[in-house]
């Protein structure tokens, strides 16, 4: 089973869907490219400890390299630049960038866009229109975004909570398939991705790698005949 899985941030997929990783899968994020010159560009960059926005992406790409690599992954890194970074290309401009690197995959798992980050929604929109003719198509939720959304809807649980989330992004009374991941394993690739942990625990309270939310993964199999969420996630 070919799996290609898109990832719009260097870590997205391995946070969401690491149930899903193994020797025949590709990750491949759409947004590794970085600003030149030696500026900070966002607050978040700055609450990572970087020098300058160019040298964290620098460093981001490395540890995807290892995140993947210990989750029996190849990584793939296209060139486009985060939205605070100034990215600009059209969602058919990163269509055709991923189109290639989708091709011959059984499976394609893109991001839900849980949390409405643009660049979350763009690459979910990118996936859809690049998608191969015969593929099954999983939409996952992104974690840890989706740690949030029970306390939006008020839902009694995780999953009814993303089925409710679902239905209103997509009109579709589809429920999403929930899937165990090994904590442990999980756990020793996302550590990899350090630059990142210190800012991502604080929206969760410290709680993103404890086993439970860790190890707790959802994805949707998509009708072929479905179109991508809309609105603003």
């Amino acid at each position: 089973m070919r799996r290609a899985l898109v990832s719009p941030h260097l870590d997205d997929a391995v946070l969401s869907c690491f149930a899903a990783l193994g020797p025949l899968s590709t990750v491949i994020t759409i947004f590794t490219g970085g600003p030149g010159g030696d500026d900070l560009h966002s607050t978040w960059d700055a609450g990572c400890g970087a020098r300058s926005s160019r040298e964290l992406m620098d460093r981001r790409r490395s540890e995807d390299l290892a995140a993947c690599t210990a989750a029996g992954a190849r990584a793939v890194h296209l060139p486009f630049r985060q939205q605070h970074y100034g990215e600009d290309a059209s969602t058919a401009e990163l269509a055709a960038a991923l189109a290639p690197e989708l091709a011959g995959a059984d499976e394609v798992w893109l991001p839900a866009g849980v949390g409405g980050h643009p660049d979350h929604v763009r690459a979910r929109a990118a996936a859809f229109a690049a998608l191969p003719a015969h593929a099954a198509v999983w939409i996952y939720a992104e974690y840890p975004y989706h740690q949030h959304v029970t306390r939006w809807t008020g839902a009694p649980s995780p999953v009814a909570a993303l089925a409710a989330w679902f239905a209103g992004q997509l009109g579709s009374a589809a429920v999403p398939t929930a899937i165990a991941a090994d904590p442990e394993t999980k756990r020793a690739a996302v550590r990899c991705y350090a630059s990142q942990l210190g800012s991502l625990q604080t929206t969760v309270d410290g709680t993103l790698l404890d086993d439970g939310p860790l190890g707790a993964e959802y994805a949707w199999l998509a009708r072929r005949s479905e179109p991508p969420p809309h609105g603003p996630g």
